[in-house]
């Protein structure tokens, strides 16, 4: 009697183990999410404009690596800009107009805290080339960590870029 106890005590105790972290137990952290903003814009032939690179939910942030393209036949890098999001540290920009490509890299340095929230990483500064057309812009890689160098968990949304000229449409009034 006092083994099948032992061992109802010792079966309850592996179940408490396992069913503990699936109901409250330590829960996973929400992935922050870099993303292109505005995610949708119409821009005319031949105008410049921006879209910033963003940060939503970050958690203990310590530095970012953001690889950002676009369709290098319709769009062409004016700028780029770091935010400074992240305190200052070691800072570097490229971009490749024939490739389509912008990578930002930025990380703090000792003793910066790490830094949580959300805003802007970068700006880039876009000259339209093209018209009658859409340029998407897509996070093709998109690289966090923490303090540590562990990789924090992301997720991406990139935007649209539609290209051409502006039509106006009035109602039109009949008597």
């Amino acid at each position: 009697m006092r083994k099948n106890i032992l061992r109802a005590l010792f079966i309850i105790g592996l179940l408490a183990g396992w069913i503990t972290p699936a109901f409250g137990g330590a829960r996973a952290q929400t992935p922050a999410l870099v993303s292109v903003s505005p995610e949708y814009q119409l821009v005319g032939p031949g105008q410049e404009f921006s879209v910033q690179v963003r940060i939503d939910d970050a958690a203990e942030l310590y530095a970012f690596d953001v690889l950002l393209s676009f369709p290098p036949d319709l769009l062409e890098v004016l700028s780029v800009t770091d935010e400074n999001f992240l305190e200052q540290g070691i800072q570097w920009h490229s971009f490749d107009n024939e490739a389509g490509t912008v990578n930002v890299i930025h990380t703090q340095l000792s003793p910066a805290e790490p830094v949580s929230g959300g805003g802007v990483l970068f700006t880039v500064v876009f000259l339209a080339k093209g018209a009658s057309a859409s340029a998407d812009l897509l996070i093709g890689k998109a690289e966090l960590s923490d303090r540590d160098g562990f990789l924090l968990a992301c997720e991406t949304r990139g935007g649209a870029v539609s290209l051409g000229d502006y039509a106006l449409f009035l109602p039109a009034l009949f008597r």
